[in-house]
């Protein structure tokens, strides 16, 4: 007589948390996005050393353009 196996159970990433946990996770994550565009919006660069260099550099020369900054992050919130 043959016998059944039961297939392993799939363990997700965090497999020892809860659903509930993870949620709250994401919705983390998606407030921090939040804050990241709006921190770009008001040119306000605290949360990125590096840019925060970086456009010190060239504020003096140039005009400043984060749209496409803002739009990735926009399009980052969208896909969580």
């Amino acid at each position: 007589m043959p016998t059944f196996k039961c297939p392993e159970r799939p363990v997700l990433q965090g497999g020892s948390k809860l659903v509930t946990d993870l949620f709250d996770a994401i919705k983390a994550f998606k407030e921090t996005l939040s804050l990241y565009e709006e921190q770009l919006q008001n040119k306000n660069f605290e949360l990125f050393p590096f840019m925060k260099k970086t456009v010190q550099a060239r504020l003096a020369n140039e005009i400043l353009d984060l749209d496409d900054y803002i739009e990735v992050v926009r399009k980052l919130k969208k896909v969580f």
